[in-house]
């Protein structure tokens, strides 16, 4: 079977959608003449160009919110992700009209999230792997984490679309630090080490400070949160929370460990899951007691034999790979 797909489907031209933002932001507010023919003119230079920015125009309700802040990257990163989306439902429907051979690939194949099937760059259950730039910045990437490095552009970005990294930024540049983008917002570093973990769609992201300050501007209004070294706070589909100070060890996962001082168990087993293969799953009835100690989540195992000694809890196996920590009786 021969599967197609529309054009509008098809990945985006970065460089031309960058260029389409820049002229929609250049056109926002009052401009003159020689702008508007400016404009009209990169349009009709290629076919490329007016198909994007007839895309750009028809999500002109979305970027309003955005678009005086950082168009070309917040543009790019929406018209992408509708892309994503359009893509998705594209693909269930060749899975149910494909016939039984179709099915039967899709089903052997293991179920890999979304954002890490389409990333540049990704990492596996348990993996850490560090990542070098051109100008010594440096990315530590955690287990199941998902990211599309765009540094050779400006604006120059990381877009981080699951799981948790350490950023430590390297040389200044003339072209300006190095951003994350994330569903809820975009965060500009200067001179920092800060990591950045994501919690899921609804939940947000952790964001801690290291040394340096980092900028977090809100996508839902497009406030600046400024945090310095020392200090954390949480990102979320509604805005950015107050600034808290740091808890200790919140950096340890580098080195392979999980330091927890009062950490809730609903959390602790939420990222130790990150480290385990299968489910790992914690009974909400439990989720509230409080875990203390240093664990070394490269034996997963270890840490789910000791819980119980430390907490009235049990840990109850369906399978080796399918695992649930509920109340002991």
């Amino acid at each position: 079977m021969l599967l197609t797909r529309a054009k509008e489907d098809l990945p985006v031209d970065r460089k031309r959608l960058a260029q389409a933002a820049d002229w929609m932001a250049r056109l926002q507010g009052a401009t003159d003449e020689h702008t508007a023919a400016a404009c009209l003119r990169w349009r009709q230079d290629h076919a490329d160009n007016e198909t994007i920015w007839q895309r750009l125009c028809a999500m002109r309700g979305d970027l309003a919110a955005t678009c005086g802040v950082a168009p070309p990257a917040v543009a790019v990163e929406l018209i992408e992700r509708a892309a994503v989306q359009r893509a998705r439902r594209n693909a269930l429907k060749w899975m149910v009209t494909g016939g039984a051979v179709t099915g039967l690939a899709w089903a052997a194949e293991p179920m890999v999230p979304w954002p890490v099937f389409l990333a540049d760059i990704h990492t596996g259950t348990g993996e850490l792997r560090t990542i070098s730039l051109n100008d010594g910045t440096s990315i530590v990437m955690g287990p199941g984490t998902a990211l599309d490095l765009r540094v050779n552009t400006l604006p120059r970005s990381i877009v981080l679309r699951a799981g948790e990294i350490m950023v430590t930024s390297g040389r200044p540049s003339a072209s300006g630090p190095i951003s994350v983008m994330t569903r809820d917002g975009v965060l500009t570093p200067a001179g920092t080490r800060y990591s950045v973990r994501d919690n899921g769609d609804d939940r947000g992201y952790d964001i801690a400070v290291f040394e340096g300050a980092v900028d977090v501007l809100a996508r839902a209004d497009g406030r600046v949160t400024h945090v310095l070294a020392g200090q954390r706070t949480a990102l979320q589909p509604s805005g950015a929370g107050p600034v808290l100070p740091l808890a200790r060890g919140e950096d340890a996962w580098t080195q392979g460990m999980l330091l927890a001082d009062r950490m809730p168990l609903g959390e602790f087993v939420a990222r130790v899951a990150r480290y385990r293969t299968g489910v790992l799953r914690c009974d909400p009835a439990i989720a509230n007691l409080e875990v203390v100690g240093t664990y070394p989540l490269t034996d997963t195992q270890s840490i789910l034999n000791m819980l119980p000694r430390v907490l009235p809890i049990q840990v109850h196996y369906r399978t080796r790979y399918w695992v649930t920590l509920g109340a002991a009786d």
